[in-house]
């Protein structure tokens, strides 16, 4: 096992390391439980039209406005999680929302991860500045990728 699922202040649950990655590590494997599903505030967004569920760990990563972790797709096609940077042993795992969702409409109005650039607001790709798409560029849905080609 490479990480687990404990409390945490601000989101009540996240996802910690359980050993030091390397950046390009695969830190969280994700499964698909449900596919094809309505939008809502655990659906995570796989194409234009498409909305999926993921199993209880991948579903459990919080969002970062500084995150440690990035999208790689994987051979099922879900979206796991990959080390943008190096992580520590017990570091909290999180990626920016926006990295796989080209709107975010099912969240808290404010963002409460605290970083020092912290936009305030969890956003999607759409509305992300043109610096940050350029720097998330490896590490977002190659879907959200095309929409902008």
């Amino acid at each position: 096992m490479k990480t687990e699922i404990r409390p945490t202040p601000i989101y009540g649950k996240g996802v910690f390391a359980l050993q030091d990655f390397d950046q390009g590590d695969t830190v969280v494997n994700a499964k698909f439980v449900a596919r094809n599903i309505p939008n809502d505030v655990h659906a995570v967004q796989t194409s234009l039209d498409e909305f999926v569920r993921f199993d209880a760990l991948r579903s459990s990563v919080n969002h970062s406005c500084n995150p440690n972790c990035g999208i790689a797709i994987n051979k099922e096609g879900a979206h796991d999680l990959v080390a943008i940077k190096p992580i520590a042993m017990d570091d909290h795992i999180t990626y920016d929302y926006a990295m796989e969702n080209y709107v975010v409409d099912n969240f808290p109005p404010a963002c409460g991860c605290g970083s020092h650039n912290c936009r305030t607001v969890i956003t999607g790709w759409r509305d992300l500045p043109g610096d940050l798409k350029k720097a998330y560029s490896p590490y977002a849905a190659p879907y959200l990728l095309k929409m902008e080609g």
